[in-house]
Formats: structure tokens, C-alpha cells, sequence
């Protein structure tokens, strides 16, 4: 092994240990706070022992038992198979997914020549580090990427790299030049997103989901597991939107529901703050609402991750066009959330020792 070899492993060690600092940091300052705020009480020592013994077991130390503190708060049922938030993001994820592969196998830009065969929305342009596209990929100009925008009215765009959970997205309507967003032109809003967004056409939802919301194209989340040579459904939960907001998502207030085998809502959804709900903001009751074509829904989100094994697990999000086909949004492999522990239980379920008998933890990790 050479110098510069023997440097560049230091270096990605050092890069990772305070990578690592940073993530656990954060997580550790939430579950803090969580716990402040739901006023959870503490384990019984006979949970922390299991727990200890368990991680132990994987030859993991000083595991922050906070989080199953909060989660047998919330859920009711204690299991020594929770995963810490910090554990998860600043080690797991990384043994499960390729991170060097996410920012080119996730970006939006992409979706089309990947998953071909599952209807997504109609795109009206690209911008691809910083060139045009239309919808066929074929490279346009500035001038030509506004006249076709003009064609449409109604529009949204969004970045296609590091996006999720509504960030940053735009409804936007076009007439003459001008949109309705911020009062900026066309160009202006353009230029606020500056490069690596997408221009496409709203999903025109299922009369059925629309009951839940109009506003909102309301999506199924699904998350998927590989393991070994098969696919697994870990979860699936509908998210539902607020009367007159155009997103479904929890950061604008929108609510969460799980969905059983059959396809259809349990009795009680949340918010980002894990307030109950049994109906939805327009409405709706929740318990029993029947998910519009679901089973074929499971399949084609299993047939979509074997085309990506770069990724152990993936959350996947669908909407469900006004004919019922499946619409694929977008997929997350990078932080696909792992907090609805406190409604259904470990995340891994059953696979959650193999998994963590896989993963390779950093030394500092496993002394910590």
C-alpha cells in the first residue's frame, strides 16, 4: 500500500467517524425531546437488560434505549427489536443502500429510463444540470424549454436531486408569460430552482382517493425490503393532504394511515406529531376506506425494486391516476423515514436479526 492509498483510508475513516458524530448528534437530540414531549416513561430494567443482551448480541454498545422508550410509550407494546433513528441513519442505511449509487439511480430526471413500464406523470420539460430536455430527452434550448411550457396551464415543478417530502415543490398556473407563484414570470421561477428540476403535468387522481382529500393528489407509500432473493412489503400508508392544499404530506400538516393486506385503512391515522385521527380533514372516515386497486399496487412495487438491488429497502411513492392505473412519483433510498415505529412495531419485523447480523459496524460504533 502506497502513501497516497494509506491516506485516502485514513481520510474516509476520519470522514466517516465525524459523519457519523454528526448524524447521532441529531437523532439524540430528538428522541430527546420526543421523550420531553410526550412525557414517556422510563423502561422497566428488565426491558433494558433485553435490550442490552440483544444489541450486545451484534456486538453493538451503548445503544440508545430512548428511542424504545418512545416507541413502547406510543405503540403500547414493547420490542427489543426497535432501531434507534441514530443507529438506523448513521450506519444502517449505508450497509443497505449503495450511497455512492443514490444521487444518479434516484434522480427524477431518470425515473422514466428506469422504470419504463409504470406510468408516471406526463413531463413537459427537464433540466439536467443546467440543459433542457423535453419530454422524448431530446436536448432544447432555453427559449425552446418556455414555449413548450406555455402550451400547459397548470404545471408543477420540482428539484431531481436530494428532494422528498414536498420540499421545495411548486403548483404553479402559466397565463401569458406569468405564474401565480410569488408573482414571478416564468424565467424568474426558473431561475429559483436554477438547475436539475422537473416541469410536469398534476396527476388527475382516482375519484375513490379523492374522497379522502380533493386538494391533494394523495399518495400510497410503500416500503419495500430485498432480502435475499425476495421482496418484501415492510409497510404501506396512505397519506392524505388538508382541505385546499395541494401537497400530502406531513410537513404541511397532512395526516398518515397504515393499510392492511386487503387494501384497506386501519381505524386511526397521524400526523407528523403522532396526534390520532379517524377521518380525514374533509371528512372521511378512515377505518374500512377501500384503496382503489391495491393488490396490483403490491406487485408492480415489487417488480420496480428488483429492477434497483443497488437498495435493500425503498419507500415508494404512488398515486393512483383517475382510470386506477398505478402513477410511480418518486422513490427514496437515502432517508426514507423510519418513525412509524411507535404505530406498527420494528421496522424489520421477523428479518431484523439477520439484517443486523449483516451489517458491518464501524469499531467506533461497536465502542461506543
Amino acid at each position: 500500500m502506497n502513501f497516497f492509498e494509506l491516506n485516502r483510508g485514513v481520510s474516509k475513516r476520519v470522514y466517516n467517524y465525524f459523519s457519523y458524530r454528526s448524524i447521532n448528534n441529531m437523532y439524540r437530540r430528538k428522541i430527546k425531546e420526543l421523550v420531553h414531549q410526550h412525557k414517556c416513561p422510563p423502561l422497566s430494567s428488565s426491558q433494558l437488560l433485553e435490550i442490552k443482551n440483544y444489541y450486545n448480541s451484534f456486538g453493538l454498545k451503548g445503544v440508545n434505549t430512548d428511542w424504545h422508550r418512545f416507541y413502547t410509550h406510543m405503540n403500547g407494546i414493547f420490542y427489543k427489536e426497535y432501531i434507534p433513528e441514530d443507529l438506523f441513519y448513521s450506519v444502517i442505511i449505508d450497509q443497505l443502500n449503495m450511497s455512492n449509487s443514490h444521487y444518479s439511480l434516484t434522480d427524477k430526471n431518470l425515473l422514466s429510463k428506469f422504470f419504463h413500464e409504470i406510468k408516471q406523470p406526463w413531463t413537459i420539460v427537464k433540466n439536467i444540470n443546467g440543459t433542457f430536455c423535453d419530454e422524448d430527452n431530446q436536448l432544447i434550448l432555453a427559449d425552446k424549454a418556455f414555449e413548450i411550457c406555455h402550451r400547459y396551464s397548470t404545471m408543477i415543478v420540482k428539484p431531481t436531486l436530494e428532494s422528498g417530502g414536498g420540499k421545495n415543490v411548486v403548483f404553479f398556473s402559466l397565463k401569458d408569460g406569468m405564474t401565480d407563484y410569488k408573482e414571478m414570470d416564468l424565467k424568474g421561477l426558473l431561475n429559483y430552482f436554477d438547475k436539475n428540476y422537473i416541469i410536469q403535468e398534476p396527476v388527475e387522481q382516482h375519484e375513490q382517493m379523492s374522497l379522502l382529500n380533493e386538494s391533494s393528489v394523495n399518495t400510497i407509500k410503500f416500503y419495500t425490503l430485498l432480502i435475499d432473493t425476495d421482496i418484501e412489503i415492510l409497510i404501506a400508508f396512505v397519506r392524505v393532504g388538508i382541505p385546499q392544499s395541494k401537497l400530502d404530506n406531513m410537513n404541511v400538516g397532512g395526516i398518515w394511515c397504515c393499510v392492511d393486506e386487503d387494501g384497506r385503512l386501519i381505524d386511526t391515522g397521524y400526523d407528523k406529531d403522532l396526534t390520532p385521527f379517524n377521518r380525514t380533514g374533509a371528512g372521511t372516515i378512515l377505518k374500512g376506506f377501500q384503496v382503489p386497486n391495491y393488490h396490483q399496487m403490491k406487485e408492480v412495487v415489487k417488480n420496480l425494486h428488483r429492477r434497483v438491488p443497488y437498495f435493500k429497502i425503498i419507500s415508494w411513492d404512488l398515486a393512483i391516476d383517475k382510470q386506477g392505473n398505478p402513477v410511480l412519483i418518486e422513490y427514496n433510498v437515502r432517508a426514507p423515514g423510519i418513525d412509524f415505529q411507535a404505530v406498527t412495531g420494528p421496522i424489520f419485523k421477523s428479518h431484523t436479526d439477520q439484517l443486523l447480523r449483516a451489517c458491518k459496524f464501524p469499531v467506533f460504533f461497536k465502542k461506543n
